[in-house]
């Protein structure tokens, strides 16, 4: 046997005397080339699985996740597809699937998000193969890191939805189509056909179709580029395929049809604009410069290479058709779901582009050449480094909430209530659906933890006008010293926790959470409590319509009258010829310090027409330019006319308006718009803190 020193000295002599440049160079020892990848792509998957296991079981379980539980409670299959899968959008794969291995493993957060954890560390090898096979195994290694590191994809493998599936589904689909395509008759297969890869690609395509509507339309886009790439090899298998993939689907056609006609989901989504795609190239980069910048500098010494060899503008045909084929995968779900959210509804978002994801990755890579083994393991390993402190020290992602927190609600409500006691603690939970909580009552009370089984809660659902008068209806008959609220993942007018301190008046205990909150209420203040309302409140003014008027007040926009007021001896007078209120106008960036802050102005108002068109108003105006402008209606809040009741309008400052902008204006008033007559009185603004993680 020919010793590894003697074969390295072999190699040493023939470089000597045949020099080329190092990007062409291949190390004689491919099993020891291969042993390098190998070890190489172990450690990209062995720390690729422990970002993704870390902890996974601890975070809470988000409104998707729950919601694909609460839709699992049925006792036979034709319910579970009627009545949990038909209503969600979605197509039946991960909701059956889920079914069937909840009733095996339970519904832990550990066992309903291990599959799809799994998925995500599949996924990195299988992104190496591919990546492999259309370019070189550098370029496989590197988008096995970035697949294996880099948040984007590191956070939707650690939740229980179809996103990490439906990346794995894709990938082994592209990987077995490749195969079928280029490689179905091959010299070095003795000529036998890869039926192998045949029954793969049909397999994995049935997955993607069943899985999410945009894998579907990925495995759509690729099964319809394959018949432009047809030979006279793979024709007649390839179009069996196709057919064999049809008829798959076709038991899924009845509850595609339904969805379709359903509509989609985009009454939660804002539309889109162009800003997404520099939004969305920057996350597939962590928006880390670092990686952004470690990944280009590999990209331009892979353009010093080819450079190098004078052969940059004349690539190898095969890399150029996979370039253009990894242009079109991945361009091709993000212009679709582009035009339609645009043209019909919102469904554009980070999380329906992982499937796609690899392809544009594998596109900025491809000009990377195969780097001899001490190049590539270098690159490779420091790119897995940059990557790993990227998302886990700068993107700060165990410490972040990425999701609403229903656990950490559910825990927080038990310990106001072990605190504060059940019974002398009225209980208010705005939510979708009254199931997420009782999952997590549930899972606590499977801990140990104290009244979990027992606590005394109401989940309500409290929309616009309803929400507020049925919260109205509650505080009004709450007879208990204390009052909870809180919200997750559900749109909650801030008016609500206005709402509640009318009766109770002191804030003693509060959770802030990333879309997600819990208020504790009191109506007197505790011995050695502090009242949190008044200690979050930065800025407050009052126009009580008399007197003098306060700095900023505008008070002769409207008349003053005498004939009826809520504290003498003043009020404003509101008609169809004094439409508007007397208004605060200062320059916003004198008010509002930071994007989380609330603006909250409450207003005394009579109406003599129950459904009068009188609003309560936030403008923000730049050089006479109106530039963003919010509303509530007085008589949502307001049961009866011709008595003193108060309304409210609580915001935060919108994200498109620009906080250190100092010629925007901030104009807060009341407008009668139809002109009844109405008064108002004892105008107060406030500037408090809000939730500096809520989103």
């Amino acid at each position: 046997m020919v010793s590894v020193t003697l074969l390295r000295e072999s190699y040493k002599e023939h470089a000597a005397q045949h020099p080329i440049p190092f990007t062409t160079m291949k190390f004689n020892l491919p099993k020891h080339q291969a042993n390098i990848n190998r070890l190489l792509l172990g450690l990209i998957v062995i720390v690729g699985a422990v970002l993704r296991f870390y902890h996974y079981a601890d975070w809470s379980l988000w409104n998707d996740e729950l919601s694909a539980l609460a839709r699992l409670r049925f006792t036979n299959f034709n319910d579970l597809i009627a009545k949990g899968v038909k209503p969600d959008g979605h197509p039946p794969g991960i909701q059956v699937m889920l079914y069937y291995w909840t009733q095996l493993f339970g519904i832990s957060e550990a066992s309903v998000r291990f599959p799809f954890v799994l998925s995500g560390v599949l996924s990195i090898p299988v992104a190496y193969l591919l990546g492999k096979r259309w370019f070189n195994t550098t370029v496989g290694l590197l988008v096995a890191v970035l697949i294996a590191v880099l948040e984007y994809p590191l956070l939707y493998s650690r939740i229980a939805r179809m996103y990490s599936t439906g990346l794995f589904f894709t990938l082994s689909m592209l990987l077995c189509w490749t195969y079928v395509l280029f490689d179905f008759l091959k010299p070095s297969t003795n000529f036998k056909p890869k039926y192998g890869y045949l029954l793969g690609y049909v397999f994995w395509s049935s997955c993607c179709m069943y899985n999410h509507y945009f894998s579907f339309l990925f495995a759509l886009i690729v099964g319809g580029t394959g018949l432009f790439l047809l030979s006279k090899n793979n024709v007649k298998p390839y179009l069996l395929a196709l057919i064999a993939i049809g008829i798959l689907y076709l038991p899924n056609l009845g509850i595609f049809f339904h969805q379709l006609g359903v509509g989609g989901v985009g009454g939660w989504l804002h539309q889109p604009n162009f800003t997404f795609f520099i939004h969305y190239f920057s996350y597939c980069f962590n928006e880390s410069y670092l990686v952004f910048g470690a990944v280009m500098g590999i990209l331009l010494l892979g353009f010093y290479g080819q450079f190098s060899q004078k052969n940059i503008l004349k690539p190898a045909e095969s890399k150029a058709k996979f370039r253009v084929l990894a242009l079109v995968f991945f361009m091709s779900p993000m212009v679709v779901g582009y035009v339609y959210s645009v043209q019909f509804s919102p469904i554009l978002q980070h999380s329906v582009l992982l499937f796609s994801l690899p392809l544009g990755w594998l596109l900025l890579l491809s000009f990377v050449p195969n780097f001899p083994y001490k190049i590539k393991s270098a690159l490779v390993l420091s790119l897995l480094f940059i990557g790993t402190y990227s998302t886990v020290s700068q993107r700060q992602f165990y410490q972040t909430q990425h999701f609403s927190n229903f656990k950490g609600i559910a825990q927080q409500a038990l310990n106001y209530t072990n605190k504060y006691g059940d019974e002398e603690t009225t209980k208010i939970i705005n939510l979708s659906n009254p199931y997420y909580m009782e999952y997590y009552f549930n899972r606590l009370n499977l801990e140990g933890e104290k009244h979990a089984q027992n606590i005394t809660y109401e989940a309500v659902n409290l929309k616009k006008k309803k929400g507020i008068q049925q919260l109205q209806k509650i505080v009004a008959q709450s007879k208990t010293p204390y009052f909870m609220f809180a919200w997750a993942n559900t749109r909650t007018a801030l008016e609500l926790i206005e709402l509640v301190q009318e009766k109770y008046p002191y804030l003693i205990e509060k959770g802030n959470y990333f879309n997600s909150e819990i208020y504790l209420f009191a109506k007197t203040v505790p011995i050695r409590q502090n009242n949190l309302w008044q200690k979050n409140t930065r800025f407050t003014s009052q126009y009580k319509v008399e007197g003098k008027a306060p700095a900023n007040w505008q008070p002769k926009l409207a008349t003053h009258q005498s004939e009826q007021y809520f504290s003498a001896p003043n009020a404003a007078k509101l008609t169809a010829q004094k439409a508007y209120s007397p208004a605060f106008k200062i320059p916003l960036s004198k008010l509002i310090n930071n994007r989380y802050e609330i603006i909250n102005v409450e207003v005394m108002a009579y109406l003599t027409k129950i459904n009068a068109k009188a609003f309560i108003t936030f403008s923000y105006d730049k050089n006479g330019k109106n530039l963003w402008w919010h509303s509530s209606v007085l008589g949502d809040f307001i049961e009866e006319e011709n008595t003193w009741q108060k309304a409210y309008l609580t915001r935060r400052v919108p994200r498109k308006i620009d906080l250190n902008d100092p010629e925007i204006m901030l104009s807060i008033y009341v407008w009668n718009k139809d002109g009844a007559t109405m008064y108002v009185d004892d105008i107060k603004l406030e500037v408090r803190q809000g939730n500096p993680i809520i989103y």
